[in-house]
C-alpha cells in the first residue's frame, strides 16, 4: 500500500503524520487490497479538515471530515471510510456467495444435452429430528419430507460435518 500524507496551510508535525499513517495502515484489517491511500490535511479558518482517498481494485473510497482538532478529524475520516469498506465487503460477499454462483452456472446449462431421469417422490410427514434419523438410515444424497413443524416441504442434505435443511415454499 502506497501512503501519501499532504498538509495544506499548516506545518505537518511528526506526531500528526505518524498518527495519520498508523490510522491508514489500520484500514488494512478490513480490506487487504488497498493500492493507494492518500490523506489530505488542511486548516481553513478555525476548522481542521481531513480528506481520505483510497484506491482499491475497481473501487475508490472518498471521505471528508471537519472537526475542531486535527486528531479528531483524522479519526472521523477513518471511521467514515471503515463504514464504506465494510459496506463494500458485504456487497461483495453477498454477490459472490456460493448459492448465487451455483445458480448462475445452472442457468447456463443446456437442458437438451442432459440425460434427464424423472422420479416421483411421495414425501412423508416428519419433524426435523425424525427426518434426520430417517435420512441417516438411507444411502441417498438428499431426503425430501414434509416438515410437520413448519408445514412446508423440506429437503435435507449432508454438508461438512452437519446437515443443510432447505425449505421449499
Amino acid at each position: 500500500m502506497q501512503i501519501t500524507i499532504t498538509a495544506r496551510h499548516f506545518e505537518l508535525t511528526d506526531p500528526i503524520k505518524d498518527y495519520a499513517d498508523s490510522a491508514m495502515r489500520g484500514l488494512k484489517k478490513y480490506f487487504d487490497h488497498i493500492i493507494v491511500a492518500e490523506m489530505i490535511l488542511r486548516v481553513e479558518k478555525n476548522r481542521n479538515i481531513a480528506e481520505l482517498n483510497l484506491c482499491v481494485k475497481k473501487v475508490n473510497f472518498v471521505a471528508k471530515a471537519r472537526e475542531q482538532d486535527m486528531y479528531t478529524a483524522i479519526d472521523s475520516v477513518i471511521r467514515k471510510v471503515e463504514r464504506q469498506i465494510k459496506k463494500q465487503v458485504g456487497k461483495m460477499k453477498r454477490h459472490h456467495s456460493n448459492n448465487k454462483v451455483a445458480l448462475k452456472e445452472l442457468g447456463k446449462v443446456e437442458i437438451a444435452a442432459l440425460n434427464i431421469i424423472k422420479k416421483t417422490i411421495n414425501p412423508v410427514e416428519l419433524d426435523l429430528d425424525r427426518a434426520i434419523d430417517e435420512f441417516n438410515k438411507r444411502d441417498n444424497s438428499f431426503f425430501l419430507f414434509r416438515n410437520t413443524e413448519s408445514d412446508r416441504y423440506s429437503m435435507i442434505k449432508k454438508i461438512d460435518g452437519g446437515y443443510e435443511v432447505i425449505e421449499i415454499q
